[in-house]
């Protein structure tokens, strides 16, 4: 059941690029939209087919599976408006199957109360939560997973809880050159806070990651280079539970690419762009290894005075 309905929510996303239906959707919990960690970030979520380690479990299970090895890492990243973001997860790989978990909490404190003008009286925080368990098997050159989320949200005294789920799968070619991957994110529901259910950003991506150029610098030092190019396809998708259909958002798909250059398996530079309604088109960010660790950090600058956000994250890889 959950297979047949994997596959036709993907027809349906590939259908709906160039037959976009009108639905109404108002985005909510959209800290599950925002790249979960710092090399996310710095490639402008460009993110399906892109192996991030055990972030996969938020951006396209499959991926775990694909993974040369398991690995543990968190991340912390500055947002905007004093929005602090926190990530932890976990890819535990047992020959083609892997198991993942992961953290990611969004929160922003010390906002101000005010019943009248004048002083405040008081201030309170508001929160967001998501712990997820996440499992992916590999086949030959396909992957297949899913991930599981409770998601629960705060704000003063009230709290409401949920569920949501990821499905993806991934393909890798021409050994492991290019990785194909597609995935639905975020389908689930919020039960009420203060009356109101809030939306989730369910959204249908399909994604490329390519191997483009691979050459070693002349001179002594011979070091190997490799650019590599990420994309995504992004269509926000309405789920509807009373009528079990799917509707796409018109006139919203957009796209995120962007390319990295290795150096040596030492370290690697980052650039992206994505385009649509956005205050985030560019990014920026780096990778450094020393032995099994991946140091990651990306720098998004924003339009419209909201500043520039940075993230931060470390990486562990073992057998």
């Amino acid at each position: 059941m959950m297979r047949s309905r994997f596959f036709s929510l993907l027809f349906l996303f590939i259908w709906g690029l160039s037959n976009p239906v009108i639905a109404q959707q108002t985005s909510g919990m959209d800290f599950l939209n925002i790249g979960p960690n710092a090399y996310a970030l710095s490639i402008s979520d460009a993110q399906t087919a892109t192996l991030l380690g055990p972030s996969d479990l938020y951006t396209n299970p499959a991926n775990l599976a694909l993974e040369e090895r398991s690995a543990i890492g968190a991340d912390y990243t500055f947002w905007i408006l004093d929005t602090k973001n926190s990530h932890a997860a976990g890819n535990f790989k047992k020959g083609n199957h892997a198991f993942g978990f992961g953290v990611l909490s969004s929160q922003v404190n010390n906002l101000q109360i005010r019943n009248n003008p004048g002083p405040s009286d008081g201030s309170f925080s508001v929160s967001y939560l998501s712990v997820a368990g996440a499992y992916a098997v590999k086949y030959k050159m396909f992957s297949m997973g899913a991930t599981a989320h409770f998601l629960s949200e705060d704000y003063l005294a009230n709290r409401a809880s949920g569920y949501a789920f990821n499905l993806g799968i991934s393909s890798e070619w021409l050994n492991k050159r290019i990785h194909v991957g597609a995935a639905i994110l975020n389908m689930g529901r919020m039960n009420r806070l203060l009356g109101t259910r809030t939306p989730l950003p369910t959204n249908a991506r399909l994604g490329l990651s390519a191997q483009l150029i691979d050459f070693t610098t002349p001179g002594d030092n011979d070091l190997p280079v490799l650019v590599a190019l990420h994309a995504d396809a992004v269509k926000p998708i309405e789920d509807y539970k009373e009528s079990e259909s799917i509707t796409f958002k018109q006139n919203d798909i957009h796209f995120n690419v962007a390319t990295s250059i290795q150096v040596a398996d030492i370290f690697d530079l980052r650039a992206g762009y994505k385009t649509g309604n956005t205050e985030r088109h560019v990014s920026f960010g780096a990778g450094f290894w020393v032995s099994d660790l991946l140091f990651n950090y990306s720098v998004v600058p924003f339009s419209g005075g909201y500043g520039t956000v940075h993230s931060i994250g470390v990486q562990y890889y073992f057998d």
